[in-house]
């Protein structure tokens, strides 16, 4: 959880923030994701919020996942082709 805090921070400060970013901001921006705080940064811990979805991180896909969709993806363009009819 630490790695993502620091990467959220870091994202942050490429963005414009160079020294550190506000402890609040009004509401309307932080809920909007435009403004960064470490009160949102407190309150995803708070929720236990592990992927950080409230800060507008998104949970990393996994191996089988990629796996699945990469045969899904290769049978749509063969049937698509038109070298397969039935594709189970």
């Amino acid at each position: 959880m630490r790695s993502k805090v620091t990467n959220y921070i870091r994202n942050w400060k490429n963005q414009g923030y160079l020294t550190d970013i506000p402890d609040s901001c009004p509401l309307v921006l932080e809920k909007t994701n435009c403004v960064p705080s470490y009160r949102k940064i407190a309150l995803a811990i708070l929720q236990n919020d592990h992927t950080f979805k409230t800060l507008g991180m998104s949970q990393p896909k996994s191996e089988v996942y990629n796996a699945i969709k990469k045969e899904e993806l290769r049978l749509r363009a063969l049937k698509n082709a038109g070298n397969l009819e039935n594709p189970s």
